[in-house]
């Protein structure tokens, strides 16, 4: 698996942030994630006034992609998750490892967390159901986007959800939990 690390998207020098517009101008990568300029000040405004959390995903100095944390209006207080990798680290566990951080953040922060994925997005619910085989997912009309989705709860209000399938190991790491927790709020 690829080691990796994070840097906030408020805090990514710029030749970080045009690394990232190349890696989402690949055809691959979902249509509307192609306008990656536009994605990505979009996220970082959203990030400076307080409605989200986004980390650049790094390899080997290089980014690969995105994580992020945002508000989910159809549950008050929820937040959502948000993964995008290059196309070439589909399939490599990096999103596997990405998802555990995000999760025991949100826990570190006291949030409900969910996963939302378009019904049309077949690789991203393929993902999901491979990591999260025991999970239920909900078919829901998010008004807010709006769209047709399959919803995971992976972080419950009890925070029991998910805790038997994270690595003792899995700690929040270089995420602002602060940050985190306020978020929506």
């Amino acid at each position: 698996m690829p080691v990796f690390n994070l840097i906030s998207l408020t805090d990514a020098p710029e030749r970080l942030i045009s690394q990232g517009v190349e890696v989402l101008s690949d055809a691959r990568i979902p249509k509307w994630l192609q306008q990656g300029p536009a994605v990505l000040a979009s996220r970082r405004e959203h990030d400076i006034g307080g409605s989200s959390l986004h980390y650049l995903v790094l390899v080997d100095g290089q980014v690969v992609g995105f994580i992020g944390w945002l508000s989910y209006p159809p549950i008050p207080g929820a937040l959502e998750t948000s993964t995008y990798l290059a196309p070439d680290l589909w399939g490599s566990g990096l999103s596997a490892q990405l998802k555990t951080i995000q999760i025991a953040a949100a826990r570190a922060a006291h949030r409900v967390l969910v996963a939302s994925v378009h019904v049309a997005n077949g690789r991203s619910l393929s993902s999901m159901s491979r990591l999260f085989p025991d999970l239920v997912s909900e078919r829901v009309f998010e008004s807010h986007k709006p769209r047709w989705a399959m919803v995971w709860t992976l972080v419950s209000a009890d925070a029991g959800e998910t805790e038997d399938r994270l690595p003792s190991n899995a700690v929040a790491g270089e995420v602002d939990i602060a940050v985190l927790g306020r978020i929506g709020r």
